[in-house]
């Protein structure tokens, strides 16, 4: 699918959107006026009866031959600086609530939909959440005993 003769499209008009953490203004194109060869540079919005597709700054939507849309990126990413390495001790409370609340909701549903005496009347049995590399981060308070098997 090759974007066939370039022709820059008009707007019909302009909103601003928020991108890259500021507002800016985005031209707005009717899907069905962009013909193939049209292209839109972003920040822009392409709207269809189904669906918008947001045109990021940097990003270009192509018609190709066939119709289709395809974005692209015409201007590098900007490198940006890494947030600091100091923990927040709110946020870090904030978060360890959130995972422990999450752990003891798996609990909760587990409980109500289990057919296992077991686990709906004993209440053996342990849920907790990991991250990608299999390292607990959360558990609730059912029976921890089981999590020993996790390390």
């Amino acid at each position: 699918d090759s974007v066939i003769e370039d022709i820059a499209a008009s707007p019909s008009q302009s909103r601003k959107i928020f991108a890259d953490g500021t507002w800016r203004d985005a031209g707005i194109f009717r899907r069905e006026v962009l013909k193939p060869g049209y292209k839109v540079a972003g920040p822009a919005l392409v709207i269809e009866p189904n669906q918008t597709i947001v045109v990021e700054p940097g990003w270009q939507a192509g018609i190709t031959a066939k119709n289709h849309v395809l974005l692209r990126r015409i201007e590098k990413k900007r490198r940006q600086a890494a947030l600091g390495t100091e923990a927040d001790p709110v946020m870090l409370e904030v978060f360890n609530n959130l995972f422990m609340s999450i752990a003891e909701q798996m609990g909760v549903t587990l409980q109500n939909t289990a057919y296992s005496v077991n686990i709906k009347e004993r209440l053996d049995f342990s849920c907790a959440v990991f991250d990608r590399n299999g390292a607990l981060v959360a558990n609730a308070p059912h029976m921890p005993v089981h999590l020993g098997s996790m390390d």
